[in-house]
């Protein structure tokens, strides 16, 4: 491989891994650490320009920072992603403008659908490939929470019971209907739409059927009929327990009630902090299904004109936190008694790690993403 690309590299795998750090430890990403990769970014990019005595490395790793930081920026006006994810992402982007599928390259892999692209929008590969390294994290924030509150599991154990019943019956009706489709010699993918309308039927309808389609599966093969079964079931519950648990789980996760004099910057909370006539009150958002079903029934009012005080100091769906001011300004007024004293906040994930894994990711995938789009 070649010197620069492989420095680019070795910098960014260090960047990240000591930006984990101060993530996990702190949940911050310091700015002279950001700063530092921009800085080094323009000098090596620039010493590589000079050398090669074109100006091209310099200016794609221009291109793909301002490509970056506009990516970043859309997320973090968006409320999705915090100020420090965009300064480190926008700065790795100077040094990795395009993907140079490191490990791919070295395993000699890196050709076909695998072969990186020469255009400087590796960032938002970065970003696509990091919301996806998340899912893993979250998941086990879950597990954890769940194993130290022993009410989520028994919930989830409860509620994976109450569907054993249901989850059977559409596991023989599945089985069932596909043994009887086969025999007849017809089309067996019909067997989904199917089974989705006969979840429409009337109870007794639906139960019919079932009976029927059981009875027949069992007839004409009663081992494939089990082992079928049994192939459609036991993801289902599986999948099901493994929701549950986390719906059980995620308010211990990824939520926490903290005194409201405690608040601080960056805490995320979990509720709409708005600011009226002289007070601070927090106002829950409502969900969305509860906003459809009030716009099918046309139940939302147009907010009617005239002079507000209000004003929404922050919510649920800022990333970035709380700012100074507006932590030491809520719990200012909860010292003078001018707001409630307790305060659910939301458990902010370090997400760095994801940076981190879906940059190494990239080394081994090349540019799949956008072989794919693109041919």
């Amino acid at each position: 491989m070649e010197l620069f690309p492989a420095v680019y590299i070795l910098a960014s795998v260090a960047a990240l891994a000591i930006a984990t750090y101060t993530d996990l430890k702190a949940r911050i990403v310091p700015n002279r650490l950001t700063f530092g990769i921009a800085g080094l970014a323009l000098l090596l990019k620039g010493t590589e320009s000079y050398i090669a005595a074109t100006p091209q490395p310099l200016i794609e790793a221009v291109t793909g920072g301002i490509i970056a930081f506009i990516a970043c920026y859309i997320l973090y006006r968006a409320g999705v992603w915090a100020g420090g994810d965009v300064k480190l992402v926008s700065s790795l982007a100077l040094l990795n403008p395009v993907n140079y599928a490191f490990i791919a390259k070295s395993a000699g892999i890196a050709g076909g659908i695998i072969a990186p692209i020469q255009i400087p929008i590796f960032s938002v590969s970065l970003i696509v490939y990091s919301a996806f390294a998340v899912l893993p994290l979250g998941v086990a924030m879950s597990v954890a929470a769940a194993m130290k509150h022993r009410e989520a599991v028994s919930k989830t154990i409860g509620a994976v019971k109450s569907k054993l019943a249901s989850t059977a019956r559409l596991a023989a009706l599945a089985a069932g209907a596909h043994i009887i489709l086969s025999a007849a010699g017809q089309e067996q993918l019909i067997v989904i739409p199917l089974i989705l309308l006969v979840t429409f039927l009337p109870e007794k309808i639906r139960t019919m059927i079932s009976i029927i389609a059981t009875a027949t599966g069992i007839i004409i093969s009663a081992g494939n009929f089990v082992s079928e079964s049994l192939a459609v079931g036991i993801p289902v519950i599986v999948i099901y327990g493994a929701w549950k648990l986390y719906c059980e789980s995620r308010d211990y996760a990824f939520k926490e009630s903290i005194s409201t004099k405690a608040l601080e910057e960056g805490m995320i909370p979990d509720c709409i902090v708005v600011e009226r006539e002289g007070k601070i009150e927090f106002a829950q958002q409502p969900p969305m299904r509860t906003v459809i079903n009030q716009l099918i029934a046309n139940k939302i009012q147009r907010v009617p004109e005239g002079d507000f005080t209000e004003k929404v100091i922050s919510g649920p769906r800022n990333a970035a936190g709380l700012s100074v001011e507006e932590a030491e300004k809520i719990a200012g007024y909860a010292k003078k008694g001018l707001c409630p004293q307790e305060i659910v906040i939301k458990k902010t994930m370090a997400f760095v790690p994801a940076i981190l894994i879906a940059y190494v990711a990239l080394q081994l995938a090349g540019d799949i993403l956008w072989n794919l789009l693109l041919t």
